[in-house]
């Protein structure tokens, strides 16, 4: 019998005078070659006594615990802490595999990933192994040049990373219940933001949780978007993936703006006033290749022009800088990013008489991932930074706040 043992958080649907009563959830789980059901019963003083009662058809046992249990674990009550359940399956992968795999897929190689846990190559292998006789499938390719994914390890490791993550969560959550608020939040951010609101937003941050260490990635939807899916990212801010009904991901909208066309000052086409002026030039986008398609449609065939031939992809601001301002390139920023750069880096926004590009700015997660404590707590400083902003009447936030329109 292979024995696994998740951190598995139960919340109670109601609280009333900090007793937790009776509610089943039921996980779902996929096991190798079955679908196990599991029941969780809490109970309370009022009905049939403090504890968890765990079931499972495939458990050879049924497990009862009770909240004398809970102490050990560091867990001071049901009544007040998350539920830590320790569950023993027939058949179930087993977590050291599941960061073996994530590990390898992170660094490259069966030596590089034994390196960072710590383990010797030969264990890494058999964990290996072992994950692949459970799936009933080819993980990985070894080769003298390194390892490569099969589709079905390239499909595992995407949700050995959820997995992996949220117990993550799960452990942060509670040692942030117990007052040890430690771990990391991992953070997109798009550059006018990071330029504007992120500072003081994490500034404040700091001063509610300072052992939380911060992370942040470029929000640029090629960036995220992957990040997001795994659960190697809590949430964005910035441009929203393209919406669907059956959407992966979660949108609350912040902000609504325009953009510029922008060049160096000196630029030849510096003065001009149309687009149809600018279909021979050469682009620079700070975009990602999904957004291709909209940005033609919406900047060029909508309005009878041909979609220029040279359109150059950066998933960088600082190469989209630096390209402008030592070529003939041009680009499109969001009308608070030209307020924050024009003058720092000599650029010019050209005085079109056509609106380009609306864009909006939404917080995004994934959909279905709970949000942890340190989470709400960046969001609710950014808020906050946010409304205190809107109110100010300093020259320099006013003119930010010109260029957008708050949908909080």
């Amino acid at each position: 019998m292979h024995r696994i043992a998740p951190f598995l958080q139960a919340f109670g649907d109601q609280i009333a005078g900090s007793e937790l009563f009776i509610r089943q959830l039921r996980l779902r789980m996929n096991a190798a070659a079955q679908r196990d059901h599991f029941v969780f019963e809490f109970g309370d003083a009022r009905r049939n006594g403090h504890g968890v009662h765990v079931s499972s058809p495939s458990m050879k046992s049924v497990t009862q615990h009770s909240d004398a249990d809970f102490p050990a674990a560091g867990v001071e009550s049901l009544r007040q802490q998350l539920l830590v359940a320790t569950l023993s399956l027939n058949r179930q992968m087993k977590l050291h595999q599941l960061s073996t795999l994530a590990a390898i897929a992170d660094t490259g190689s069966i030596r590089a990933a034994a390196r960072s846990l710590g383990l010797s190559p030969a264990a890494v292998t058999k964990a290996v192994r072992e994950l692949e006789a459970d799936m009933q499938a080819p993980l990985v390719i070894r080769s003298a040049s390194g390892v490569t994914f099969t589709e079905f390890g390239r499909t595992l490791v995407v949700h050995a990373r959820v997995v992996l993550g949220q117990l993550q969560r799960a452990q942060a959550e509670i040692d942030a219940l117990r007052g040890a608020a430690a771990g990391k939040l991992s953070i997109g951010v798009t550059p006018w933001v990071a330029l504007t609101f992120l500072p003081p937003t994490v500034q404040r941050f700091r001063q509610r949780m300072p052992e939380v260490q911060l992370e942040f990635f470029e929000g640029l939807l090629a960036v995220v978007q992957p990040r997001l899916r795994d659960g190697s990212l809590d949430f964005s801010i910035g441009r929203p993936p393209p919406a669907s009904p059956q959407s992966e991901f979660h949108n609350v909208p912040l902000f609504s703006t325009h953009s510029a066309v922008v060049a160096r000052r000196d630029h030849p086409k510096a003065g001009c006033r149309t687009l149809l002026e600018l279909e021979d030039a050469e682009w620079v986008l700070n975009w990602d290749p999904a957004s291709r398609e909209s940005i033609s449609d919406n900047l060029f065939r909508k309005r009878g022009m041909r979609v220029p031939h040279t359109i150059h992809l950066a998933h960088s601001l600082a190469v989209v800088l630096g390209l402008l301002a030592h070529t003939d390139m041009l680009s499109i920023f969001p009308w608070p990013l030209v307020e924050v750069t024009l003058a720092k880096e000599n650029l010019w926004a050209l005085p079109l008489r056509e609106t380009v590009d609306e864009t909006i700015v939404s917080i995004t997660s994934r959909r279905g991932a709970p949000t942890s404590p340190a989470a709400a707590c960046f969001l609710d400083c950014l808020r906050e930074v946010i409304d205190e902003a809107a109110r100010s009447q300093e020259p320099e936030q006013r003119r930010l706040f010109h260029s957008i329109e708050l949908l909080l």
